[in-house]
């Protein structure tokens, strides 16, 4: 879901699998007219991470992949699904998948995960350096939105969904 125009101090964004925090907003003067501009850096912090900092004019948000976080209900569902076995076992192709990671979609960054992941574990199949790092990749742009959003760390939410993942 796209964020609305009344982003406010405190807001959560999503972008790429990265938890970002609005931290201040500003007006400003541009292009003859007054615009908020929403300044936001990673509610995460890491070694990578620590002095990002980011802005962009309101207006200009829902011409972005920006979205606000999955809900509690939507979280629970995902590990529920990363949970479930699969049944039918139709291939994932490279590029399909990058295309899908490419959406910012929670919900098919899971899709990926659980094709992949079942790929993995299966016996004599030999699972690519290149999906690998793609399943790695799905798998990382989730941590942090399941981490808000149940409130841990992004270490225990990596634990949570690969516990779901290794229930089937």
């Amino acid at each position: 879901m796209k964020p609305s125009n009344t982003t406010e101090v405190g807001t959560k964004l999503i972008d790429g699998g990265v938890v970002y925090i609005v931290y201040k907003i500003l007006k400003e003067k541009l292009q003859d007219k007054e615009e908020r501009i929403i300044h936001y850096k990673p509610y995460f912090k890491n070694v990578y991470n620590s002095t990002l900092v980011c802005s962009i004019p309101e207006s200009s948000i829902l011409n972005t992949d920006l979205r606000i976080p999955a809900s509690k209900k939507e979280i629970k569902e995902l590990l529920f699904y990363l949970s479930v076995k699969l049944r039918k076992n139709k291939e994932l192709d490279l590029d399909d998948a990058s295309a899908i990671l490419s959406l910012n979609n929670i919900s098919d960054a899971a899709y990926v995960i659980r094709k992949f992941w079942k790929e993995s574990l299966k016996k004599g199949v030999d699972f690519k350096k290149s999906k690998k790092d793609l399943l790695k990749k799905a798998i990382n742009m989730i941590i942090e939105e399941v981490a808000l959003v149940t409130k841990t760390s992004p270490d225990s939410a990596r634990e949570n969904i690969t516990t779901a993942l290794n229930r089937h």
